[in-house]
Formats: structure tokens, sequence, C-alpha cells
């Protein structure tokens, strides 16, 4: 008796995701099948960082977001996919400078 193929796996698999290109105004990325661009307009947390912050990420939320640990920045894909959907929620005000009172 000769067992039958055994059938693909139910697990939804993704490949690890990867930096597809970097610029002075956003990144991309790719994630499975799917490449998304991440803006510096729009995700300003990731202007400043460092290739090496960058390129270490991983697949959070059973494949439904992104993780940079170094930055401790979540992205969700749908935000991504759908920009539109998900207004902007990044606030980043300039830092204050301090007055020094005359004394």
């Amino acid at each position: 008796m000769k067992s039958k193929k055994p059938g693909r796996s139910s697990s939804k698999k993704l490949n690890k995701p990867q930096i597809l290109n970097l610029s002075p105004l956003g990144m991309w990325i790719l994630v499975g099948k799917n490449e998304y661009y991440i803006d510096h307009d729009n995700y300003p947390w990731f202007k400043d960082a460092s290739m090496n912050e960058l390129s270490h990420f991983e697949i959070t939320g059973l494949g439904s977001g992104i993780y940079w640990p170094a930055l401790d920045i979540d992205v969700e894909l749908e935000a991504l996919k759908h920009p539109e959907r998900y207004p902007l929620i990044a606030n980043i005000s300039p830092k204050k400078k301090i007055r020094r009172s005359a004394a």
C-alpha cells in the first residue's frame, strides 16, 4: 500500500522580510511576495535610523505587521497597503529651546 503525496501545509509561512532599496525619502521592503514603501514623511521615525537598526526587523501578529526591535517600532501591513484608511498618527514636535532667565 502506497501513501498519497502529502498536501500543502495549512500554516502560512512568510519569507524573511528584507529591505529592497533605501533612499533619502524612504525605503522599499519585501514581505512575502509583496513590496511596501515606507516614506519618511508618513513614518519619520525611520529617517535618522542607522542601516543596522533598519535591517533588523521581523513579522509580527501572524503576518499582520512588522516590528523593528532596535527602534521599538511596529507598522501594520494593512496601513502600508491602504494608507488612506489610516490617518497619520505620528506627532513629532521639535525640541524645545530652554530659555535661561537673567539672574
